[in-house]
């Protein structure tokens, strides 16, 4: 995945920051790392893990929607092909989200559909502790 990303989505002076280096291979596996693995409990929870954190470090830079496009589907043929995931489909892969916001104990865990009701709440309490703390 990461050499097709280095030879079809280069550098232009519109996209001059679609440059890639091992350091972002390695920001992959410091998210993966991140988690508790007692939250990866099927292959399911590792594979949507993987995906987030390559959507993350890779499909954020990307500025239009061609590209995404081509960014999700180079995705979605390992899972597919290789790991077996047939039955996620691009908007499944698209709503996977993590991180260390959802939970009072700041554990990096999945955020699930049903506690992103709940998120515009907690986010805004980190806010006024972070306002709070730093004036």
């Amino acid at each position: 995945m990461y050499v097709r990303i280095t030879k079809e989505l280069l550098p232009t002076p519109t996209k001059s920051h679609y440059t890639y280096n091992l350091r972002d291979i390695s920001k992959i596996f410091q998210g993966v790392l991140e988690i508790n693995y007692d939250h990866i409990q099927k292959k399911e929870d590792f594979f949507s893990l993987w995906a987030h954190e390559c959507s993350r470090v890779f499909q954020d830079r990307l500025v239009n929607d061609e590209d995404r496009e081509f960014f999700l589907n180079l995705l979605m043929s390992p899972l597919n092909n290789e790991l077996d995931m047939t039955e996620w489909t691009k908007d499944d892969v698209r709503g996977f989200i993590f991180g260390d916001f959802a939970n009072q104990n700041r554990e990096y865990m999945q955020i699930l559909p049903e506690q992103l009701e709940t998120l515009p709440v907690r986010l805004n309490e980190f806010m006024m502790q972070y306002n709070a703390s730093n004036p």
